[in-house]
């Protein structure tokens, strides 16, 4: 049995995880995935986001319907929200630049989901340091990203 799923296993071995650990499990594989992602390393954050994924299949195959975790791209957008507009929160330093960079890494449909989550702070974040908003934080090709919530 490698690591990864010796990990997984034992999570709770003699039942489902709990939530507050299979979350603790995903959301610190995420962040360190998305950090990854913002340096530039695809090959970390794939492994990253793999093993958050893996955790999140295991929780959700056999707990009841009232203790499920919403939708993975959810849980993804939630983070991503937190270390774009506020990643100190979160303990990590990021640069505006290097958020930049994680949000112009991520697919079109991640872009979509959190746009309309983060264009306002990270507006005002961006006129504060001089930065072009547009350029650092392009508005998403596609439906779903009209920025209304926030900005």
């Amino acid at each position: 049995m490698d690591l990864e799923n010796f990990v997984v296993f034992n999570l709770n071995p003699d039942s489902a995880p709990s939530r507050a650990l299979a979350y603790s499990q995903i959301s610190t594989a995420m962040q360190a995935g998305f950090l990854q992602l913002a340096v530039g390393h695809r090959d970390g954050y794939k492994k990253s986001i793999s093993y958050a994924y893996k955790v999140y299949k295991v929780y959700q195959k056999d707990v009841p319907k009232r203790n499920k975790m919403p939708a993975f791209a959810v849980l993804a957008a939630n983070i991503l929200r937190d270390l774009l507009i506020e990643p100190r929160f979160l303990g990590v330093r990021l640069y505006l630049v290097e958020r930049s960079d994680l949000y112009t890494s991520l697919d079109d449909k991640l872009q979509r989901m959190i746009y309309p989550l983060v264009a306002g702070a990270l507006r005002d974040q961006c006129r504060l340091e001089g930065l072009d908003f547009n350029k650092a934080f392009p508005k998403p090709p596609g439906p779903g990203a009209n920025g209304s919530k926030n900005g």
